[in-house]
């Protein structure tokens, strides 16, 4: 079934309506992942400045990601099952109450580092059940002849976040307490939540028949990626790349510090221009439109890779180098998945 088709079979409105639920709805949920991101910004940069240590960071790269990582099949199974409005709340409520235990440990002064891990796990897991609902959100809360724009500004909020999160976390550090800037990302969630409250989410829930359980539509999603050769051989390279190179991203801040003796401002700086690569590479693509684009995934991860590897071997003292190898890097980076997403 096309989501043009899905659309009209749950019953979207063709009125003006719409437009102010998609945009008061999206608006919350693009607040609400600003904060996230800050949120992670401000605490990579705090492990690193209290430590200085690899191990800590890759632990805490590990506790931000591994559990989104392990859980995002699973999270996509509940968004098909069950309210995806009410994942989305439970999502950020869970979320901010993590947030207001850190607050409260790092203004007594009680804060721990496996405080920050415990919280950044937690999150993580949330993530993995929220990301799979909004983005399925997404195309019910728009007629069909708009949801191609709607999954592209879907696509381009995630380099945007990008682009915002790390200059306001520097900039929140900068004026306020670490404790308060962390309160940033309470409000941010409890604006991705109030939309929830008063807008209905439009979902065509499975009927007629007798209801698979939960961990047989599991399987069968497994079973059907792992029998098409292409989509195999994708996610294969997609899960080594997620495995190896992704929680290097998390040592971003102690090489910045370290190697070419940065502050946060220019960790935010670093962060920044990455997100303006990554929305970069995703406009490239949708205008080459490639025809070939196993080839440009293949390309695109290896160019990433190579650049990555530039960034790390650059002189302390030619940071403005390194700047430009990452803004390469994140490039490269963005148009290999949205090579991806024109060939599925």
């Amino acid at each position: 079934m096309s989501a043009r088709t899905a659309s009209a079979e749950v019953g979207l409105p063709s009125g003006p309506k719409w437009q102010l639920r998609f945009w008061t709805v999206f608006s919350g949920q693009a607040l609400s992942l600003v904060g996230s991101a800050l949120t992670q910004f401000v605490l990579l940069w705090w492990i690193t400045d209290t430590t200085g240590s690899v191990s800590a960071l890759a632990t805490a790269g590990m506790a931000a990601l591994l559990p989104q990582a392990l859980l995002a099949p699973l999270g996509g199974t509940l968004a098909d099952r069950y309210s995806r409005r009410m994942l989305m709340i439970i999502a950020d409520a869970v979320s901010a109450m993590c947030m207001l235990v850190l607050i409260a440990l790092f203004l007594t002064g009680r804060i721990e580092l496996w405080h920050a891990y415990a919280m950044m796990a937690v999150r993580s897991v949330m993530q993995a059940f929220q990301g799979p609902a909004a983005s399925a959100s997404v195309v019910m809360l728009v007629p069909g002849s708009f949801i191609i724009r709607a999954a592209g500004l879907n696509q381009s909020l995630q380099s945007l976040t990008v682009v915002a999160a790390a200059p306001l976390g520097a900039l929140a550090i900068g004026v306020m307490p670490i404790g308060w800037a962390l309160a940033i990302d309470v409000v941010t969630a409890v604006l991705g939540i109030v939309p929830l409250l008063f807008f209905r989410i439009p979902q065509d829930f499975a009927s007629g028949g007798q209801k698979k359980g939960l961990w047989s539509e599991f399987r069968e999603g497994v079973d059907q990626v792992w029998h098409t050769p292409g989509l195999r051989h994708i996610y294969i390279l997609l899960g080594v790349v997620v495995l190896a190179v992704v929680p290097t991203f998390t040592l971003v801040p102690l090489l910045v510090k370290e190697h070419f003796g940065g502050s946060v401002s220019q960790v935010a700086l670093l962060e920044g221009l990455s997100g303006v690569g990554m929305l970069t590479g995703g406009l490239l693509v949708a205008v080459m439109a490639p025809r070939r684009p196993v080839y440009w995934i293949l390309l695109g991860f290896a160019a990433s890779c190579a650049s990555m590897a530039l960034t790390a071997l650059v002189p302390g003292n030619l940071f403005g180098v390194a700047v430009a190898w990452w803004v390469i890097r994140s490039e490269e980076r963005r148009a290999s998945p949205s090579c991806l997403g024109t060939r599925l």
